[in-house]
């Protein structure tokens, strides 16, 4: 998996490119923990390039939610059509499917 990170307008946006299967969750973890930093922005997570999330993926956007609640920032994350799943409405996780696919 890719991450493509940038600063837009205030905020985060990372791009997220390929599968977040189990061995690129644990590979994108501690870059998603130095972009987080204190979790006190506003992020922007865009999965629209990501055809499959494993359940280590949700384990790692769920404590990517959780650090940012923490530390009293936003995420928005941004998902096709094909991610609506009981999944991630059980991890509640914030989600926009307005990306068009």
């Amino acid at each position: 998996m890719e991450i493509n990170a940038n600063q837009e307008q205030g905020i985060q946006v990372m791009s997220l490119v390929g599968s977040f299967d189990t061995a690129s969750a644990a590979e994108t973890e501690p870059e998603f923990i130095e972009q987080i930093g204190d979790g006190s922005g506003k992020f922007l997570i865009d999965f629209s390039e990501v055809p499959y999330i494993a359940s280590s993926g949700l384990r790692i956007l769920l404590k990517m939610a959780q650090a940012i609640k923490v530390g009293g920032g936003r995420i928005i994350s941004l998902f096709t059509q094909q991610h609506r799943s009981r999944s991630l409405r059980n991890i509640r996780l914030r989600h926009d499917t307005r990306c068009g696919r």
